[in-house]
């Protein structure tokens, strides 16, 4: 594996401001939600005056999935197919996010970028909308917004406050256009970690995240956010390149699939009617795998129907996406099984279940590169399943 890959699918419109804080698709099928809270209301403004942002619709309460009163912060969405960016300060353990409409998912944990504090989750849920993002460049002195969950029960609220300084790029892998961090006044508390900061506009500029050497917060500028999934989208397409030149693999029913050429292929079983084999990297010391598998398909195309029957109470797995691939549905999920990482697309296909699963021995919270390498290629693994007609 030459490229380091990560994000499938991203759309490249996003954001960004971070800052510290005290403890003061062509989808056909809806996914249902895990459960429901009552809906968020209007935003009470935490201090008065000054513009009113036009985030609320987009910035989701994070808490943890085991105590609904422990809120870890906020999330934005950034993509109408489900992503949200959000600071891995408040993605630590078990998290739940809660959207504006009072749905409640547990999110799959994308990627991270551990320079800037920045982590991006997927919800199997389309037709968001996503933030707008500011236009203008923020400068010492500029007003700023920042929006977050307060009180008990938490609502959302917002701060305002003013640019007091900036600092260039860190990170040098990244083409950042402006300034990467922004330092502030705001004072805020632990429920607008990851939160949005806006421009007097309502636009979009950054990202709260965790700052040790200040008592304000300070943000991540949306130019990080920007040049970020812009690099990752680069390297997806690196891998998407090279799957034209993957050897192609026959599966019952005219499917087929492609596979990274050169890689080592165990087959356990074939058949008219199914399949099963692993594919393994030329290379032992890189532990990763592709399995496929087809196998009859008792659900049809009820996607729901699959989804209750394969992975409720499983709290290990995340439902990443349900759409369509050649007109059958299609669920993506990831989990962690015996402390490896699990990526897994399934095609319900009328008459066979197909499976398409990358397990990789890297673990993200050291081998966050590899994963993201192991995840590109299933992603373009997963995108070449085609049937003839």
């Amino acid at each position: 594996m030459n490229s380091r890959v990560c994000i499938a699918g991203l759309l490249l419109v996003i954001i960004a401001l971070a800052g510290c804080w005290g403890d003061s698709s062509d989808s056909d099928d809806a996914p249902a939600a895990a459960q429901s809270d009552p809906p968020v209301g209007d935003v009470p403004a935490s201090t008065g005056g000054g513009a009113t942002p036009s985030l609320d619709s987009a910035t989701a309460l994070v808490r943890s999935a085991g105590d609904p009163d422990d809120v870890l912060g906020a999330a934005v969405v950034i993509d109408s197919d489900g992503l949200l960016v959000t600071s891995t300060e408040a993605v630590d353990g078990d998290i739940e996010l809660v959207l504006p409409t009072g749905d409640v998912y547990a999110p799959a944990l994308v990627t991270v970028q551990p320079a800037y504090d920045l982590a991006l989750l997927k919800i199997p849920v389309d037709r968001m909308t996503p933030a707008r993002i500011a236009t203008s460049r923020l400068n010492v002195g500029s007003e700023i917004f920042a929006t977050g969950w307060d009180g008990s029960p938490p609502s959302l609220a917002r701060i305002s406050g003013h640019v007091t300084g900036t600092s260039q790029a860190i990170d040098g892998e990244l083409r950042i256009r402006g300034s990467d961090y922004l330092a502030t006044d705001l004072d805020v508390s632990r429920g607008f970690a990851g939160g949005p900061v806006a421009d007097d506009d309502g636009g979009l500029a950054g990202l709260l995240v965790p700052d040790s050497e200040t008592e304000n917060a300070a943000a991540v500028s949306a130019w990080v956010i920007v040049a970020w999934l812009e690099h990752h989208e680069q390297l997806l397409e690196e891998i998407r390149q090279e799957t034209r030149d993957w050897d192609a693999i026959e599966l019952p029913n005219r499917w087929s699939v492609r596979v990274p050429d050169g890689w080592n292929v165990s087959v356990a079983s074939e058949g008219a009617d199914s399949y099963r084999a692993e594919f393994t990297p030329a290379d032992p010391d890189v532990p990763v795998q592709l399995n496929i598998s087809v196998q009859p398909n008792e659900f049809g195309q009820d996607a729901d129907a699959f989804i209750e029957d394969q992975f409720a109470g499983r709290s290990s797995a995340r439902i990443w996406d349900v759409s369509r691939l050649q007109g059958r549905a299609l669920v993506r999920v990831t989990m962690m099984q015996e402390g490896a990482l699990v990526d897994v697309g399934y095609v319900l296909d009328p008459d066979h279940l197909i499976a398409i699963s990358m397990t990789s021995g890297y673990q993200p919270e050291s081998d966050q590169d590899r994963v993201d390498q192991a995840r590109a290629i299933f992603a373009a693994a997963l995108g070449s399943v085609h049937q003839s007609q």
